[in-house]
């Protein structure tokens, strides 16, 4: 794979030419696999590209009967049930419960919020990922030879699924380290 280039987790390299640019590869970010899910099923009886943004945006405030009963245009009945099965599957979790009492509020758990990250796109063939991660650093190659540009791209860290050396990828994971090209000074005059 002429131009792309792969260093050891703790080395980051500096980029001052036109050269190949580093594309450094963290080792912690592909250990686990990220969750998928399809678009066209149900989890506890809602869509699941439905339920995956609830939870994404609901994550970190509290869930309630009655959030479900307007999100999703249920019955209070039918958005209970909901909440039953969020528990049961463990995506959610009774948050400050007393005794005898019944739950009313919900939180996302380790689980749930990794459902609220999910992806439910098709994955994608390792050619066409390559082609299109050596598309994006043609266009950072570009991007640094243009000296009127104020930044520019001191790495690229690539990390994600395409790492895992499979034959379809989820997508491609990058994240870019940008420099500011110039170094702006400050002058001032005392008059």
């Amino acid at each position: 794979m002429g131009g792309l280039h792969s260093l050891s987790p703790t080395c980051v390299s500096r980029n001052e030419s036109a050269g190949p640019l580093p594309i450094v590869v963290p080792g912690s970010f592909h250990k686990g696999k990220r969750l998928k899910i399809t678009k066209n099923e149900k989890t506890a009886s809602v869509e699941n590209v439905r339920l995956r943004n609830y939870l994404r945006k609901f994550g970190d405030c509290h869930i309630c009967v009655e959030g479900i009963v307007d999100t999703f245009d249920l019955s209070p009945a039918k958005a209970k049930e909901v909440v039953q099965e969020l528990v049961k599957l463990g995506l959610i979790e009774p948050v400050n419960v007393k005794d005898g009492e019944a739950p009313s509020i919900y939180s996302t758990t380790i689980r749930g919020n990794a459902f609220g990250l999910a992806s439910a796109a098709k994955s994608v063939g390792r050619k066409s990922a390559t082609r299109i991660l050596r598309e994006f650093l043609d266009r950072v190659r570009l991007a640094n030879e243009n000296t009127e540009f104020a930044y520019r791209i001191e790495s690229v860290i690539l990390f994600g699924s395409y790492l895992s050396g499979a034959t379809s990828v989820n997508d491609v994971d990058l994240s870019v380290e940008l420099v500011r090209r110039h170094v702006v000074r400050c002058v001032r005059f005392i008059a």
